[in-house]
């Protein structure tokens, strides 16, 4: 069999595992998907049908549920406050200075992270669970402020053993 010949919409072996689909309770619309995996894990030379059977009832099932629900509408997200921060790398030789927009919720790692120039200057060896001061940065006032001020004991934990750390240094 050619991957052509597995369509459920076409004839011949197509309506066998369309039946054998339906019988099982499974919606039409999510056949192809099915049949789509199948041949992606057992090869495009398979017989369906006899893929069907050894893989089982509630394993297709599962399988039909499990398409069913990667093909939902995900929910939007909910819109998080956004907000221009400054920051200044210490001890960079430009004392370049950084505005982006910071979302809520969002980590100073993270934000760094996804600036293409400011990712450069952030070595962020612990992926942000607080256990390095590689991202240490400074902030100005108002962006210190606009992040809620004093920092975590954790992160304050972690900023006393950076180098020349202020008082409005953050991770």
């Amino acid at each position: 069999l050619s991957y052509r010949h597995l369509s459920v919409t076409n004839s011949g072996i197509g309506c066998s595992v369309a039946d054998r689909l339906s019988k099982l309770g499974v919606d039409t619309k999510f056949h192809d998907e099915i049949v789509s995996t199948l041949v992606s894990v057992y090869g495009k030379d398979i017989s369906v049908l006899s893929t069907l059977d050894a893989v089982g009832d509630s394993s297709i099932q599962e399988l039909a549920e499990s398409i069913q629900i990667q093909q939902q509408p995900k929910a939007s997200a909910p819109v998080r406050k956004r907000k221009e921060i400054t920051i200044s790398i210490p001890h960079h030789p430009t004392a370049e200075l950084f505005t982006l927009q910071w979302r809520q919720g969002q980590s100073l790692m993270q934000l760094a992270q996804d600036d293409d120039v400011l990712s450069g200057y952030i070595e962020a060896s612990c992926s942000g669970t607080m256990a390095c001061c590689s991202c240490h940065v400074y902030l100005d006032p108002d962006s210190f402020e606009a992040l809620g001020g004093k920092p975590t004991t954790q992160e304050r934990d972690m900023l006393d053993l950076a180098y020349e750390w202020k008082e409005t240094s953050r991770l």
